[in-house]
């Protein structure tokens, strides 16, 4: 950490951290090496750090609890790219839904408040293309293919709760999968399997899934 701050280490006269084992003595000698000194939080009072275990909170429901991470390649290069998309993109409440860097810069040509469908097209290849949210091109034929009797809809963003299929996805990550020691992909896909066909088995839980979203099981 300190090598990657390099030269700006020197602005910094704090360090706050948890009293976590993951934290030995070589960690903290590095720091007072550099003339910052350490405060650890009182045990179990997660309010005395409250700007990281918001992140951290921010992080895991939006990113880590909906995915499987096989290792720690994928963890940096998921978590370097949600970093991203946190501060250039994301809304936040506090900011006036603004993202902490200031709004994307990449906007829709044409009228103001009216982009045609050349333009969105365009924002999307300029700002969702480069976050790897847009839909694939073979996900899209597909969908075409099926207009008779399927029909997409895109969800605004950072709203689960208007999709049932996060709230299976959040059961099956609670129980099936919970700390699941999986070593092959074939194993996750069992167990995911295992969760799907409880859920189906219970009426209730398929409807608390549905409970906020408007939606309706047809006959």
């Amino acid at each position: 950490m300190v090598v990657q701050v390099g030269e700006d280490v020197a602005g910094f006269k704090f360090l706050v951290r948890d009293r976590d084992t993951k934290f030995p003595a070589a960690f903290d000698a590095v720091f007072a090496a550099e003339g910052i000194q350490l405060l650890r939080t009182p045990a179990r009072a997660p309010q005395a750090n409250a700007y990281a275990e918001r992140w951290v909170g921010t992080v895991r429901r939006d990113v880590l609890d909906r995915m499987l991470i096989f290792g720690r390649r994928q963890l940096v290069s998921v978590l370097a790219e949600y970093a991203d998309h946190y501060n250039a993109h994301r809304p936040h409440r506090a900011l006036g839904q603004a993202p902490p860097l200031g709004r994307p810069t990449c906007h829709p040509a044409g009228r103001k408040g009216c982009a045609t469908s050349s333009t969105r097209r365009a924002a999307s290849r300029g700002c969702a293309g480069r976050l790897r949210y847009r839909i694939p091109d073979t996900h899209r034929a597909w969908l075409d293919s099926q207009r008779d009797w399927l029909r997409a809809e895109r969800l605004p963003a950072h709203a689960p709760e208007l999709n049932p299929v996060e709230y299976l996805w959040a059961n099956l990550k609670g129980t099936e999968l919970a700390n699941l020691p999986s070593a092959t992909l074939g194993e996750v896909a069992d167990a995911a399997q295992h969760g799907i066909q409880r859920v189906c088995a219970s009426d209730e839980l398929v409807a608390g899934f549905l409970a906020n979203t408007g939606l309706t099981l047809g006959p």
